[in-house]
């Protein structure tokens, strides 16, 4: 019944579910955890969404598996995580991508991880070789991801230098640059653009040909972007033209 519903309308929250099944919902919410492993249907926050039977999951490196439509973040997120090396002291942002890179350095020795990521937290929870500092804030809970993003996150961060930092944003503008949703982002990246030895843009090609409310820079200030080999080619030429240094994550077949 579950399958059927998400089926028909796409999404649906886990109290709707409860109602048309008549089960209660503890017994929706372990049914949907149970059916997000099997790849059936994508478990978001307060709900679940439809996976099309062509999006087939992609094995992961631990033996779990992702959703297809994670697949551009997730090969971004696996070449991120090559660039981090043993005893680095690294930011993590929110989103998906970023939670992704922690899950693959949970090997890597002596590592400081600074993040705002609640995801990012638990999938570094599993390690015993990195230390963790979650930034203290509002609790913001979006789709695939829960940070805590405020007016002291910024604050927490004053004595902090970082050795490599990666966030994401929400749109890229060959004129209006790069932008993001939430303008309470905005302090917080303009300090990490300024106290890192190196600034990684994470951006997978849905991002591209986009703006939203808050700018944030021009392209030309981020000196490092790791994107999908397929991103829009308009953009790749840029970035080469511009002396930008540009990692290509593989398209996953």
């Amino acid at each position: 019944m579950i399958y059927n519903y998400l089926k028909e309308h796409d999404t649906a929250t886990t109290e709707v579910l409860s109602e048309i099944t008549g089960a209660s919902l503890a017994t929706i919410r372990r049914d949907l955890n149970q059916m997000h492993q099997q790849g059936k249907i994508l478990k978001k926050y307060g709900g679940a969404q439809y996976i099309p039977p062509e999006k087939k999951p992609i094995s992961r490196l631990d033996g779990e598996e992702i959703p297809e439509i994670y697949a551009d973040k997730d090969a971004i997120a696996r070449l991120a995580a090559e660039l981090i090396q043993d005893h680095n002291t690294i930011f993590l942002g929110a989103g998906k991508v970023c939670s992704l890179i922690a899950r693959y350095i949970r090997d890597r020795k002596g590592v400081t991880v600074v993040t705002t990521n609640i995801d990012a937290v638990l999938e570094l929870a599993q390690s015993k070789n990195a230390k963790i500092l979650l930034l203290g804030g509002d609790v913001n809970i979006q789709d695939n991801f829960i940070e805590t993003i405020g007016e002291f996150t910024t604050d927490m961060l004053r004595n902090f230098y970082f050795d490599k930092v990666f966030i994401n944003i929400d749109g890229v503008d060959l004129i209006a640059g790069y932008s993001i949703v939430n303008r309470l982002h905005l302090p917080l990246y303009h300090y990490l653009l300024d106290n890192s030895k190196q600034f990684f843009l994470t951006v997978d090609k849905s991002k591209f040909n986009k703006r939203h409310f808050v700018h944030l820079c021009n392209l030309d200030r981020i000196r490092n972007v790791i994107i999908n080999a397929s991103t829009d080619a308009r953009f790749i030429q840029y970035y080469k033209q511009n002396g930008i240094n540009i990692y290509l994550a593989p398209d996953r077949r």
